[in-house]
């Protein structure tokens, strides 16, 4: 960006501004993780602190400020997401399989009984009675009369007493059969089914010094790379 001006003077400091504007910076870059955007920031302002922004008028520096913040927070997400995933030296290369046997059984079967039952009972009962008894009859004789008269001609009278003893006795026999069937007719099926997992993983096969120190060029201040997307919105008069 270049700029025409009479005194140096006439441009406010970076972390004048930085520090004046951070809440709208800081809102711009909604998607990242507070600490995340603290990083971003500071880094700005640590970087530059005493350079001169290349606007003499703040606002329009802020408002460039906050376009560029927004053209690249989708990247500084995505590199910082992967950037802070932990790395282990002694993981090496890393070996994962992963099976799944099935297994899966079926039946089915069928059963038929009969059951045929016959029961036969006998049942005898008896009865036996024995009595006695007295009798009295008086048994009077009444002739025909041969004359006239308003009364009866009994002519004799025949007065009968006895004693008689009597028993009685019966039986019976009585025989009844019983005759039953029972049929069960039973069928059934089943299904069985069964998943075995298996994983195994590995890893190794480094040597651990190389890979610490291949890891050891690899870190380095992500935040620091961030600000070189910075560097045309500042006076290059200090370089």
């Amino acid at each position: 960006m270049q700029n025409k001006f009479d005194a140096i003077d006439d441009f406010p400091k970076v972390y004048e501004v930085m520090l004046e504007y951070r809440t709208q910076f800081e809102a711009v870059l909604d998607n990242l993780q507070s600490e995340q955007i603290a990083g971003i920031l500071d880094a700005i302002e640590d970087r530059y602190c005493m350079y001169k922004i290349s606007e003499t008028d703040k606002d329009d520096w802020a408002f460039y400020m906050k376009k560029r913040l927004r053209l690249n927070r989708d990247y500084f997400k995505r590199v910082l997401d992967k950037y802070f995933e932990q790395l282990d030296e002694t993981q090496g290369y890393a070996y994962n399989k992963t099976s799944t046997t099935g297994t899966t059984s079926s039946g089915s079967g069928s059963s038929n009984a009969a059951i045929n039952e016959e029961n036969s009972i006998d049942t005898t009962s008896s009865n036996s009675v024995v009595g006695h008894s007295t009798n009295s009859k008086l048994t009077t004789h009444i002739e025909l009369p041969n004359r006239q008269t308003q009364n009866e001609y009994p002519n004799d009278k025949l007065n009968e007493t006895g004693d008689s003893d009597y028993s009685d006795s019966n039986s019976a026999t009585e025989n009844k059969d019983y005759s039953s069937d029972i049929t069960d007719d039973r069928t059934y099926a089943q299904s069985n089914e069964s998943n075995v997992s298996f994983n195994e993983q590995r890893s190794g096969g480094v040597n651990v010094v190389d890979q610490r120190e291949r890891i050891l060029k690899y870190i380095r201040n992500i935040y620091y790379d961030f600000t070189e997307l910075f560097k045309d919105l500042v006076l290059q008069i200090y370089f």
